[in-house]
């Protein structure tokens, strides 16, 4: 829901800078930051979900079969 919805705007955000780079001009130090912060962000977000997961495995004894399949709602 909401983690996935934000990790896909991230993906497509990334996919938009790479085929379409901005000129040396257009990318300011402010830009560039922001850009920055916000990969830090999701990186921290992506550590955390991964923990969340393998704690998750060792605590209910889930096989890691069932963790990589996507719920079938």
């Amino acid at each position: 829901s909401g983690i996935g919805n934000t990790f896909i705007d991230v993906v497509l955000e990334l996919h938009n800078v790479s085929t379409h780079p901005p000129s040396v001009d257009e990318l300011n130090e402010e830009i560039l930051q922001s850009f920055l912060t916000t990969i830090q962000k999701y990186t921290i977000l992506f550590i955390n979900l991964m923990e969340r997961c393998v704690h998750e495995m060792f605590n209910l004894q889930i096989p890691i079969e069932q963790l990589l399949t996507p719920y079938s709602n």
